[in-house]
């Protein structure tokens, strides 16, 4: 098991809502944090 710091490399989420109430996400790309 590991413990890797990230963050998000992105400031929106492109979501994609095509049935009701429901959505989907494509990806949600991270960055390593290098400490």
């Amino acid at each position: 098991q590991y413990d890797v710091p990230v963050r998000f490399d992105t400031d929106q989420l492109t979501i994609n809502m095509s049935h009701f109430q429901a959505g989907q996400i494509q990806s949600i790309p991270v960055v390593e944090i290098r400490v």
